[in-house]
């Protein structure tokens, strides 16, 4: 006899979900690396445009314009960053549901295979008390 799990494709689909989540989660958290990169490179233009208007104060209107500019710039990444910081909270908290939906069904599948192993154990001693048996009453024969 082998063991069967009733609900072995519950458990496939749990672990797929998880995968799942977990590439979502894995995507998640590289788009937001890349807009923090992109802030960081309009502060680094910022701090680099300040430092040039304070030495060549002849081209200061352009040179307004365009820190205006990187200013709105990372206002908006900063929103783009902070709406990818709730998205990626989301999606951990999803794959950390899925890992214990998952665990709940490998317990049980545990559980149960460790019932059919006692069950197992009891089947066979029973088979060598039989033969125990009969050997013992072949010889009084």
């Amino acid at each position: 006899m082998r063991f069967k799990f009733s609900i072995e494709t519950l458990q496939k689909y749990r672990k797929s979900t998880e995968d799942r989540r977990r590439l979502e989660l894995a995507s998640l958290r590289e788009k937001q690396f890349l807009e923090e990169e992109k802030l960081c490179e309009i502060r680094d233009a910022q701090r680099i445009l300040q430092r040039n208007f304070q030495d060549k104060n002849g081209k200061t209107k352009g040179y307004l314009l365009y820190l205006d500019d990187l200013s709105r710039q990372s206002v908006i990444q900063r929103k783009v960053i902070s709406g990818l910081n709730e998205k990626v909270i989301e999606a951990r908290d999803n794959l950390v549901e899925a890992s214990k939906s998952k665990k709940i069904i490998e317990k049980l599948r545990d559980q149960k295979y460790e019932q059919y192993r006692q069950y197992l154990v009891k089947q066979e001693s029973k088979v060598l008390d039989e033969i125990t048996t009969n050997r013992f009453s072949r010889k009084d024969i």
